[in-house]
């Protein structure tokens, strides 16, 4: 337990250093670039910066754990106690096993960051910075849709309510059009299985039920069309920015967002990646700490290959970085299957971890 504690004190003292350094390089570059645009005041330079730390911590919170890992073992390398802790009895699969549960812990904590403190933080930014934005009408239209399986769009003539939009048709599904006059009396309804844009704001309403007169004394007169064209305020990229624009949704809320979409027939790629990307960026924490443990293996000041560790770690991060992006976004349009767009690379790195433990297996006990 002695061994365990002295272990998870220089793990830890080596990830707080490392975050603190890191943290600050990147505030002070980032203030610096908002001050030298001068678009903005220093008051909301300030704010702007407070709503985007969480944003910042999702990058430096992977790479710190690679430096708690390093750092500490290094650290002990150097002053000859991982030979004394090893000598002790405390085996090499131990020492790992107690990085996993530290990485864990940080893991935990990068959920929570990117599940629930980002979308929070966003929604809080562009209540104070952008109270008019797109943004923040989209968050009460998703709002609405998580509540009762439909969105709900208000015009100055009419509502408009429909269950999703299809990007790569332009298609609104399940529509429902309430259109009222200056008094706010409603004159007409009409429902579709889905509409279809053409044209300069024209839209063709297929399978058409319509409850018109409604403002006479008379019974409604109800009328089926197989297709009506129709002229409406919005155009598909209207659409687009309320359902991809999803960042002010916690983890819980956009499960539930995609899982009505899915009942709807629309396509959720995009949207699970972001969903499954908050699990991937979290696991890729432990992952990291363990694959900067290698030179554990090495625990001699002689034999230490710090450096040569230092520039492997450094190179698979860049090329985790590069491929990660890339393989999301091929998830996002579609061509690649969102679970391995997310967790094909964190289980490459495991397989690759597993086989070099296992090569030192011996040692290991």
């Amino acid at each position: 337990m002695i061994l365990k504690k002295l272990i998870l004190k220089e793990w830890f003292k080596s990830f707080f250093i490392s975050f603190l350094v890191l943290l600050l390089l990147v505030s002070v570059s980032h203030l610096i670039s908002e001050l030298l645009r001068g678009s903005l005041g220093p008051a909301k330079i300030f704010y702007g910066f407070l709503f985007q730390l969480p944003s910042f911590l999702q990058k430096i919170i992977p790479v710190c754990c690679i430096f708690g890992s390093l750092l500490s073992i290094n650290r002990l390398i150097n002053r000859n106690e991982l030979v004394a802790i090893f000598a002790s009895g405390y085996s090499r699969k131990n020492y790992l096993l107690t990085i996993f549960q530290a990485s864990f812990v940080v893991a935990c904590i990068q959920f929570y960051n990117i599940g629930f403190l980002i979308p929070s933080s966003t929604l809080e930014k562009e209540i104070r910075l952008n109270p008019g934005s797109k943004t923040l009408k989209g968050e009460g239209l998703r709002k609405i849709f998580l509540e009762k399986g439909k969105f709900w769009y208000k015009r100055d003539d009419y509502f408009l309510s429909f269950s999703g939009f299809n990007q790569n048709s332009d298609l609104l599904s399940n529509v429902y059009l309430l259109k009222y006059g200056q008094d706010h009396s409603l004159n007409e309804v009409i429902l579709a299985d889905n509409i279809k844009y053409r044209d300069d704001h024209n839209w063709l309403f297929s399978n058409v039920l319509i409850y018109s007169d409604l403002g006479s004394t008379d019974f409604p007169k109800v009328t089926r069309q197989e297709s009506l064209l129709m002229q409406l305020h919005e155009i598909p990229q209207d659409f687009k920015e309320i359902q991809a624009n999803i960042s002010t949704l916690n983890f819980f809320e956009l499960g539930r967002y995609i899982e009505r979409f899915k009942n709807s027939e629309i396509n959720t790629s995009a949207f699970e990646i972001l969903y499954l990307d908050m699990i991937g960026s979290s696991i890729i924490c432990i992952i990291f700490a363990l694959l900067a443990s290698m030179p554990l293996f090495y625990p001699n000041r002689r034999g230490n290959p710090f450096g040569k560790y230092l520039m492997y770690v450094f190179f698979f991060t860049l090329i985790y970085w590069f491929a990660y992006s890339y393989l999301m976004e091929l998830g996002k349009n579609s061509r690649l299957n969102v679970y391995l767009s997310i967790f094909i690379l964190p289980g490459s790195f495991l397989l690759f971890l597993g086989l070099f433990f296992n090569k030192h297996s011996k040692l290991s006990n």
